[in-house]
């Protein structure tokens, strides 16, 4: 004689709908994975490119070293001058 297997009775619709709803969440999450890894990506190339950007503006060295040397000129400008009437004053020789 053969058993019969019996199967749980459908009941209020189908027994099977929480794992439905799981498989469509881990859809969801995969999805949302592969968009947070894109935006990842494409963050991290805006952030190069900025890089890029600020440093070709800055003109590298050479155009800081024009600044400082451009800013220093505009100090001594406004120091008084010395007459050669005015001694200079002498430096305070150190005591180390």
């Amino acid at each position: 004689m053969a058993k019969k297997i019996s199967q749980p009775a459908n009941r209020n619709g189908d027994n099977l709908e929480p794992y439905r709803q799981l498989i469509e969440i881990q859809r969801q999450l995969v999805k949302l994975s592969r968009q947070h890894e894109k935006t990842k990506r494409e963050c991290a190339e805006l952030r190069e490119k900025l890089a890029h950007e600020v440093m070709a503006s800055r003109g590298g060295r050479t155009k800081l070293q024009h600044r400082l040397r451009h800013t220093a000129g505009k100090w001594l400008q406004r120091l008084p001058l010395l007459s050669p009437s005015t001694p200079p004053v002498p430096a305070q020789p150190s005591s180390c």
